[in-house]
């Protein structure tokens, strides 16, 4: 080969190689506030979450998580009872945040995954509120949360698509440590 088309060779390898690349990370499509809204029975939550600022924070972890993703167990609109939302509303608007972030995990669980624990629990799992865990455990099929002051079964598996997971529970998960040590509202 000629030393030109050597040249030229090496040259249209080089720009060949160069606009290949790697795949990168697209961006999510997991977006939370749509996600919550199609559902239909979230918009309780929805709305104080958005009100707090906690829907833009979780979306942003969510955008700029890597590998590790959020789970989410979000309350239907039923669990929002008047009590409960009596004792939402009577919290300083940190704490609303704080009961709010309780429920989110920063990292993806699907459901298999949890089922998977077949009747063990997984512990301490970190939420997005700073310094609060819950507790998740499967038995017979059953998904619980475990709050400290209450629990909830998740009733369905609304959204799956990483980096998000997306649970509905039938209960408001509740903190001491958040509200003190009352009597959980009904």
């Amino acid at each position: 080969m000629a030393p030109l088309q050597k040249l030229l060779m090496a040259v249209f390898i080089a720009s060949a190689l160069s606009s290949w690349a790697a795949p990168t990370a697209s961006a999510t499509t997991a977006n939370l506030t749509d996600i919550l809204t199609k559902a239909g029975y979230f918009s309780t939550f929805l709305n104080v979450a958005s009100q707090a600022n906690v829907t833009a924070e979780v979306q942003a972890f969510i955008d700029a998580s890597g590998t590790s993703g959020a789970t989410l167990f979000v309350p239907v609109d039923a669990a929002f009872t008047p009590s409960v939302l009596s004792v939402y509303s009577g919290l300083s608007p940190e704490k609303q945040k704080l009961l709010l972030q309780y429920h989110g995990l920063p990292k993806f669980y699907d459901y298999s995954g949890l089922l998977s624990t077949r009747s063990q629990s997984l512990s301490n799992l970190s939420t997005f509120a700073p310094g609060l865990s819950l507790n998740v455990s499967v038995h017979t099929g059953i998904i619980t949360v475990y709050a400290s002051l209450n629990s909830a079964n998740v009733t369905s598996n609304y959204a799956t698509t990483f980096p998000l997971t997306v649970f509905a529970i039938d209960t408001v998960l509740l903190s001491s440590q958040i509200l003190g040590n009352p009597a959980p509202p009904t």
